[in-house]
């Protein structure tokens, strides 16, 4: 990891670990949902931040006796499917630490965060307060997604992976780059986006 790099996870982590602070103790609240996020499965292998976000939400979900809803799309970068679906693997990894299930609301179709933010709110409607778990560099996009769509949430709770092991493809500086540009992109109609893409 270069200085940049090591100064932009600062930067970041700082800012998290703030809001992470001011969230106070999820003890006090009845957590009834928990989203997890899906960010990358390489070659079907769980990058870092995927782990980090499923274990997360794992150790929510089972001390609050919660549904888990699990999205995540196709491997490669949602152009054409992959071997699997990100919210397949994550399935997986729930069901082999013992979650039954009955609980686990699971969709294979998002192709962005955006996609999976959509399904959450149609899918979770009728049930109680929920929390969203997404890796500590998505948690801004993530908030910000969540306010512009407003969808109600108690927070967007992070989990904390180590940048300097390398794992989403690209320095942690690109991947902060693409996150802030994403979060302009959330602005636009999303059909803009997903054409955008798809150029």
């Amino acid at each position: 990891m270069n200085a940049l790099d090591r100064v932009v996870v600062r930067f970041v982590l700082g800012l998290v670990k703030h809001y992470h602070a001011s969230l106070g103790p999820l003890s006090e609240h009845d957590i009834e949902v928990v989203l997890c996020l899906g960010r990358g499965i390489p070659g079907g292998t769980p990058t870092l931040a995927q782990s980090a976000n499923v274990n997360a939400a794992l150790a929510i979900a089972q001390s609050h006796n919660a549904f888990l809803f699990l999205s995540g799309g196709w491997t490669e970068n949602g152009k054409k499917p992959g071997k699997q679906f990100e919210a397949q693997v994550m399935r997986e990894m729930a069901l082999k630490s013992g979650f039954p299930s009955g609980w686990i609301r699971t969709d294979f179709n998002a192709m962005d965060t955006q996609d999976s933010l959509e399904w959450f709110s149609r899918t979770r409607k009728g049930q109680g307060h929920a929390i969203i778990v997404a890796d500590f560099s998505h948690v801004p996009r993530v908030r910000l997604l969540c306010k512009r769509m407003r969808i109600p949430i108690l927070c967007v709770f992070p989990a904390y992976w180590n940048p300097s092991e390398g794992d989403l493809g690209m320095s942690f500086t690109m991947l902060m780059v693409r996150e802030l540009a994403a979060a302009v992109a959330a602005f636009l109609p999303h059909r803009w986006v997903r054409r955008l893409r798809g150029l």
